[in-house]
């Protein structure tokens, strides 16, 4: 089933740390939604959400127990 007419915010996930793959996700996502399939049903991505709950990482053992927010804005930054 297509949902025409649609918006949409993708989450990347980041839990492993792997800022190539994420980059990778993105770039492949960013692709799909330009193309005419997607154009022609209007469906519109309006965001990408890298590192989606970053509050989990702690909590699912793939982060220290050092990590906080400080930690995340890094890796981050380290993506752009």
């Amino acid at each position: 089933m297509i949902l025409l007419d649609t918006n949409v915010t993708w989450g990347i996930n980041f839990g492993q740390g792997n800022g190539t793959a994420a980059i990778c996700a993105a770039r492949a996502i960013l692709e799909a939604f330009s193309s005419p399939a997607f154009v022609n049903a209007n469906i519109r991505l309006d965001a990408l959400e890298i590192g989606n709950e970053p509050d989990l990482y702690l909590n699912n053992g793939l982060r220290p127990s050092s990590y906080g927010l400080t930690q995340y804005v890094q890796e981050c930054v380290h993506l752009i």
